[in-house]
């Protein structure tokens, strides 16, 4: 139920998709991992998105919060066949307090909304 809440919280907070499918597009050129934190799931929350470019990301030094196999899962993904990064982007949500419950976090594919890659086409 955590990754439910999570998932909600990302889509309802007023424009953090949009900023974020912004951000993946402008760096998508770099491979980055978007990273977007918050303390809780609460709509009025504020968010911290950062780009972290894959020169960073895939160093031997660098760890995104604790999770080490979010920087394989990375790589996995960014292998795949079917993964371009002029359709789809990678976001790590973490945070901190999941309605009141322990912290959750997670790597996800995400796809560009068709408004993303028009409006940057040109």
């Amino acid at each position: 139920r955590a990754s439910e809440a999570v998932e909600h919280w990302f889509l309802n907070v007023p424009g953090l998709t949009a900023k974020v499918q912004f951000l993946a597009w402008k760096h998508r050129a770099e491979s980055p991992v978007l990273y977007v934190s918050t303390p809780t799931t609460s709509l009025d929350s504020v968010a911290e998105v950062s780009i972290v470019p894959r020169r960073i990301w895939d160093s031997d030094v660098f760890k995104m919060a604790s999770d080490g196999d979010v920087m394989k899962d990375a790589r996995t993904c960014f292998a795949r066949s079917d993964f371009s990064v002029d359709k789809t982007f990678l976001v790590y949500i973490s945070v901190d307090s999941v309605l009141s419950g322990p912290p959750c976090s997670g790597l996800n594919i995400r796809v560009f909304e068709s408004f993303i890659t028009t409006i940057n086409s040109n």
